[in-house]
């Protein structure tokens, strides 16, 4: 929430939808050939990224402003209606199977406690 409200503030300034939109395009590419681990996955996200950047590039101002807005809002609307599930304290299910949530993942690989992450 704390990321999509600092892109919202970003957005009433003069560059800084387009280099926010470019800026979200290149980081997808740039996270899928970090951590992605499966084929659809880097296929379908790489293409996501590279479709948001050169949108970036290539729309005029407006359109790109509204844009990198809806990008802003979903990060924030996404980190609230997900809160539920980054704070679980333990095991969800998803189909039946134990998971542990991105925060808990993301803890044990980097060190910190579940709820910083969250």
């Amino acid at each position: 929430a704390l990321l999509g409200g600092i892109l919202l503030l970003f957005r009433r300034t003069h560059r800084g939808p387009t280099v926010g939109t470019i800026g979200i395009g290149a980081l997808m590419v740039l996270s899928c050939a970090l951590w992605v681990r499966n084929t659809f996955g880097a296929v379908t996200i790489s293409a996501m990224g590279v479709i948001i950047a050169i949108c970036g590039w290539k729309l005029k101002a407006r359109a790109v402003g509204y844009l990198f807005s809806f990008l802003a809002a979903t990060t924030s609307f996404n980190a609230v209606m997900s809160i539920k599930d980054l704070f679980a304290p333990g095991e969800c299910y998803v189909n039946g199977e134990p998971r542990y949530s991105d925060a808990h993942t993301v803890a044990e690989l980097w060190g910190m406690t579940y709820a910083f992450w969250a």
